[in-house]
């Protein structure tokens, strides 16, 4: 793992095991994430780049499964495999450590819940020592300028009650006596300074009038606005590392500008690191500051973005490059098809489309070099022979 980086991805294997055979998905992914960098994961569709996101998380779907590799974290000064953890450590740190933007926006909202409930949720799951304490904060005051001895009384059960909450496990462990008056008086004071939070996490994300917002649900809201609304989610706990899966991917091209230039402030304001997955090159030049190219589930070529776009090296690197449509020049396409990852070649994946292929591309898979400073490459054109 680099010194300087805060998420290291080291011989990953994924796996899913189905009717047609075993489909080897990710195949000995390398790669690392610096703090506060965006790094860009572009390959062409089926290549593996979702599949290597949701292993970050532990979230590959079924009937997949993560076979071999590490997942090196950087937290508070300590290296955490993530793949060594278990559920209820992994679910602490989804949302508020490392959180992923999904690809498409209405699939990833609960279509029952409010905008506020759906936020909501997250911030009482990972933030609520400091939304509760507010709470108290407000009780204990409005305990000090009441006389009735009534109210008083009343205040002070709330307050044992948010006492009690800040040290139960469950967030809203009392909702099951929700008839009792109390009860619902408590739980309307949370959600009262819960929408506040929310109201002023969608300002953030510049959306329009998030007073109304706030009560509407997905349907209400356009593609634009519901993309805005998954990303308030994700970084409602300013994540150290966000997971962005192709998300603008379903919007047209002016929300897409304005989609992908929230993100670049944002990270600006929190700092946040950023995993870019996409298909698009012209994405990557805009927003990121290195780029990782993947072929059928491995890692081709890593490097500065200015250096890869100015020097590629990897024959399928230039193949991406040479296939970006051009006014003075003829399309050129990449010759061949993607290759069946249930019976992939053997060697190098690439090898049967390589214009440069050799013998030993056939026989041994090439394994990824430093060429020159922060420019990685798995080919044999740049091997040690």
């Amino acid at each position: 793992m680099k010194k300087d980086a805060i998420l290291s991805v080291d011989e990953l294997k994924v796996r899913f095991y189905t009717y047609e055979g075993i489909v080897k998905a990710i195949e000995g992914v390398n790669l690392f994430v610096r703090k506060g960098e965006t790094l860009g994961v572009a390959g062409e569709t089926g290549c593996g780049k979702s599949v290597t996101g949701l292993s970050i998380l532990n979230l590959v779907p079924s009937p997949g499964k993560i076979e071999d590799g590490k997942i090196i974290f950087s937290k508070d000064g300590k290296q955490i495999d993530l793949l060594q953890q278990d559920e209820q450590y992994l679910c602490a740190l989804r949302g508020k450590d490392i959180s992923m933007v999904f690809q498409e926006p209405r699939a990833a909202l609960n279509p029952v819940y409010t905008v506020e409930r759906q936020i909501g949720e997250v911030l009482i799951l990972h933030r609520k020592e400091e939304i509760v304490g507010r709470v108290i904060k407000q009780l204990r005051k409005d305990l000090e300028k009441e006389n009735n001895p009534i109210k008083r009384f009343i205040y002070k059960t709330e307050l044992g009650l948010y006492k009690k909450m800040m040290k139960n496990s469950r967030s809203l462990y009392l909702k099951a006596a929700s008839k009792i008056p109390i009860i619902r008086r408590y739980e309307h004071r949370l959600w009262k300074e819960i929408r506040k939070e929310v109201i002023k996490i969608l300002k953030e994300m510049e959306i329009a009038d998030p007073e109304r917002v706030v009560d509407a649900y997905p349907h209400e809201l356009s593609g634009g606005m519901a993309q805005r609304v998954v990303i308030a989610m994700a970084l409602a706990c300013n994540p150290v590392l966000l997971i962005a899966d192709e998300p603008t991917t379903s919007l047209d091209v002016t929300v897409q500008a304005q989609v992908l230039d929230l993100i670049r402030r944002l990270k600006e304001k929190f700092g946040s690191s950023i995993i870019y997955v996409t298909h698009d090159l012209g994405v990557i030049a805009e927003l990121c500051e290195r780029v990782a190219i993947m072929y059928a589930g491995s890692i081709c070529e890593v490097a500065d973005v200015y250096e890869l776009f100015k020097n590629p090296l990897h024959p399928y690197t230039r193949g991406l490059l040479e296939a970006i449509p051009h006014p003075d020049k003829p399309f050129k396409s990449i010759k061949g098809f993607v290759p069946n990852l249930i019976d992939p070649p053997s060697g190098c994946r690439f090898h049967p489309r390589c214009p440069y292929a050799m013998d030993i591309c056939k026989q041994i898979k090439p394994k990824i070099r430093e060429i020159k400073k922060d420019h990685f490459v798995a080919c044999h054109l740049f091997g040690e022979s």
